[in-house]
């Protein structure tokens, strides 16, 4: 299973999706874990109708990407022209010198963007907006040759979160300094959210990546260093933001009586 975060697709539309093809640049993330945070434009690229190369400028980006933020280059995503959601030869090939100039790697990412798409969509695909993301990695065998499988993808609601921890923050008064992240439990992606309430509690929020509709696991932190974990529900739109929001407050009350 890949993981990619929604600021990630949110910028793969902008510079890819609403655009002529073909585009494309370059994806990394979590050391380690199939979990995709960032994006690179390539706007470097040479490029045709028909057919896109990553440019040198790009591979310098990455590096100063990888060296200064901690992260890891996963692979090249870039636009097919029409309804052509597949890696052609051209990208299977350079997909084989991906892998050999980057041995480390335990498979090379090459998803497919196109403006269009019909039918229902299969467990590997992604809709945003009017295009639809195709994921395929490459993976090297025993005989070092390379095998390209369809790849099943899970979006991660990493913007969304931030921002309603964000929208917490401005609507409690002494709510302060939100953090988002995500981590690995027990070998599944969580998000993970911190704030800090006045000088009374710590609160830190685990989430399922489908979030909004998860539950929510919560471990208040007060200053005596006493903890109490809770769990909220929110299987609707802004839900569990609501129930957030009454708890913080309970607490609060609780905490200055």
């Amino acid at each position: 299973m890949l993981y990619i975060y929604d600021t990630v697709l949110a910028l793969v539309k902008k510079e890819i999706g609403d655009q002529y093809p073909e585009r494309g640049g370059a994806l990394l993330g979590v050391p380690g874990e199939p979990i995709v945070t960032e994006f690179i434009y390539d706007d470097a690229a040479e490029t045709t109708s028909s057919s896109y190369s990553p440019s040198r400028e790009l591979n310098r980006l990455v590096r100063n990407a990888e060296e200064e933020n901690g992260l890891e280059f996963k692979g090249i995503i870039h636009s097919h022209p029409g309804s052509y959601n597949q890696p052609s030869y051209q990208d299977i090939s350079e997909l084989e010198t991906g892998l050999d100039l980057n041995p480390h790697m335990s498979c090379y990412l090459v998803p497919i963007v196109t403006c269009e798409h019909h039918g229902e969509l299969e467990s590997h695909e992604l809709i945003l907006g009017e295009m639809k993301v195709s994921c395929y990695a490459g993976f090297l065998t025993t005989e070092s040759t390379v095998r390209v499988e369809k790849m099943d993808v899970k979006v991660v609601s990493y913007g969304l979160f931030q921002k309603d921890l964000e929208s917490l923050c401005e609507s409690i008064s002494g709510l302060r300094n939100p953090q988002v992240y995500c981590i690995n439990h027990d070998g599944q992606p969580l998000l993970a959210g911190k704030v800090e309430v006045e000088e009374l509690f710590d609160l830190l929020l685990l989430l399922d990546v489908s979030y909004p509709r998860c539950q929510s696991r919560i471990l208040v932190t007060h200053m005596d260093g006493e903890q109490e974990e809770c769990f909220l529900d929110g299987f609707e739109e802004g839900a569990l933001l609501i129930e957030l929001e009454k708890f913080v407050l309970s607490k609060i009350d609780l905490a200055t009586i």
